[in-house]
């Protein structure tokens, strides 16, 4: 039997010959090596958020599926961040974004009774931010619900809050757009396009590290809506295309975002935002379907795109989609739907268990050129990928059994 040793530098002359007969662009050399997340103790969970480190975010099962908690999932560990009222086994909480510093937000439910809150199920509903694994509710504007949807490197939040108003079109309490600095909560204005007392639902969904934030203002009734773009105190309309109104929920430090709009007879496409010029992204080949996730600083943007076979993860880039499913070498997974890619090209989302039918949370991590994420275990090949770069993602994929 050859030693571990005999076959790298068997393995390292071979790739050698190989990487010098390659003449194939960077991108088709890009594979991913993925990881299936796992849960909680339950049978789902879904990743919503994910940093430059490699940490990730979203939410699990408990054992026995009845209730749901945020996770943070680092270096192979899932932990679970608990709840407003951990002694309560009911309320569920979910996390939705984080930034470099591992600083976590979203939003957590109370042991408060509410009838009209807006997580759907009578009880109080609140915007969190988790610090060293502590959570701590976010203030609103004098009503008792909101949402934390993002975070910046900056610590800037964004998302909604119920004001202490009502609103004199459907008589409920007013959500508006809202920004935290410094624990502080501020409605991000909504005029010129909807004056007075306006319900701001679903609100920012993505900010970036320039402090410009991107979401949709809408009338409580839906009579109204605009996908807009907040930067430097103003209010930036992303216009329509093909006569609908965009919803962007990513932006990135370029000001590109991304998001999906839908057509007059019901169908959702995924675009990308630039400058005051919208574009459809398309769809992979057979599918009608798609909706636009996020984008990293590189202008990759992820999404779902789904048809008669069914919904697939997909990557565009550079004006071209491709089905992330064919870059997997995990056959035991389907991603169905991504929903954050970092600065680093790392990808996460939910993915469908092919034995089980379980939707599982996903990490998949780019190889090719110099995209390998040290120190991450190649769940196809079960050992640490431990050195950066082509070459070593390479020999270890030579080596499996």
């Amino acid at each position: 039997m050859k030693s571990t040793g005999t076959m790298c530098i068997s393995a390292i002359t071979s790739l050698a010959a190989l990487l010098a007969s390659l003449q194939l662009p960077a991108q088709n050399r890009t594979r991913y090596a993925v990881i299936d997340l796992s849960t909680l103790g339950g049978t789902i969970s879904l990743a919503y958020g994910l940093n430059d480190r490699g940490s990730v975010v979203g939410f699990s099962s408990l054992p026995g599926d009845a209730s749901f908690h945020a996770f943070l999932w680092r270096e192979g560990k899932m932990t679970d961040l608990g709840t407003l009222s951990p002694a309560d086994p009911v309320p569920f909480s979910a996390a939705y974004s984080i930034n470099d510093n591992d600083e976590v937000v979203g939003l957590s439910e109370t042991s408060t009774a509410d009838s009209q809150n807006i997580c759907g199920d009578s009880r109080v509903c609140l915007p969190v931010v988790w610090r060293d694994g502590a959570i701590t509710a976010l203030p609103t504007l004098g009503g008792t619900d909101g949402e934390a949807s993002a975070i910046n490197n900056h610590g800037q939040i964004v998302g909604i809050a119920q004001s202490d108003e009502l609103d004199p079109l459907c008589q409920d309490p007013v959500l508006k757009p809202t920004v935290w600095e410094d624990a502080q909560a501020r409605a991000l204005p909504t005029a010129p396009f909807l004056d007075g007392i306006v319900g701001g639902a679903p609100g920012p969904a993505g900010n970036n590290d320039q402090g410009e934030v991107v979401g949709i203002i809408t009338r409580c009734d839906g009579s109204s809506s605009r996908g807009v773009l907040w930067a430097k105190h103003t209010v930036i309309d992303m216009g329509t295309i093909a006569g609908a109104i965009p919803v962007p929920v990513s932006v990135n430090d370029k000001a590109q975002a991304v998001g999906t709009y839908t057509t007059t007879d019901g169908i959702n496409h995924a675009f990308l935002w630039q400058d005051g010029v919208i574009t459809d992204l398309g769809n992979l080949p057979g599918d009608a379907f798609t909706s636009g996730n996020s984008i990293n600083s590189e202008g990759q943007v992820i999404g779902q795109s789904c048809g008669p076979t069914g919904c697939d993860a997909f990557l565009w880039q550079d004006g071209v989609m491709t089905n992330l499913n064919s870059l997997f070498p995990n056959d035991s997974l389907r991603a169905v739907d991504p929903f954050a890619v970092n600065a680093r090209g790392q990808i996460v989302g939910v993915a469908i268990q092919k034995n089980t039918g379980e939707p599982h949370a996903f990490l998949a991590t780019p190889y090719g050129e110099d995209h390998l994420n040290c120190g991450m275990v190649d769940a196809n090949v079960g050992i640490p990928l431990q050195r950066c770069g082509t070459a070593w993602a390479l020999i270890v994929h030579m080596l499996k059994p």
